[in-house]
């Protein structure tokens, strides 16, 4: 059929930056690589000035564990936001399990799937990254 398998094109993200390739596989222990060399921001909120103003930006998605239609916002559920690639700055609000496991440095030890559907909102950011606890939002 004249058709050649191309192993190698979609073997890195195009849309994560190798910023946040690199968180992910340092924090979750997935292997992701990316095309792009540019740095972005990864950063974690801890003040409620801070989130707020980011939870009021309607250019930044927020992306929940679930529930996402409980607060008024640009949002979407961390893994209902799977295989979408319109987002540039993304929010990703952390449940309190999640959260203890990102100040243990020990997020590669979260359940299965709550890790997969993390793994799915942090890898929806084309620009930069913002962590909020969503007990700064409550």
């Amino acid at each position: 059929m004249g058709v050649k398998l191309d192993l190698t094109k979609l073997s890195k993200s195009y849309r994560c930056s190798s910023t946040v390739c690199k968180f992910i596989k340092d924090n979750l222990k997935i292997n992701i690589e990316s095309h792009r060399v540019e740095v972005t921001e990864i950063k974690l909120i801890d003040n409620t000035e801070e989130a707020l103003t980011i939870f009021n930006n309607p250019n930044i998605v927020k992306l929940f564990y679930r529930e996402h239609y409980k607060f008024n916002c640009f949002s979407r559920n961390w893994g209902d936001s799977k295989g979408e690639d319109k987002y540039f700055d993304v929010c990703t609000v952390v449940n309190k399990t999640t959260m203890e496991h990102l100040e243990k440095n020990k997020l590669d030890q979260l359940a299965p799937t709550t890790k997969n559907k993390l793994y799915v909102a942090l890898s929806r950011t084309r620009n930069n990254l913002y962590l909020i606890p969503d007990t700064l939002l409550k």
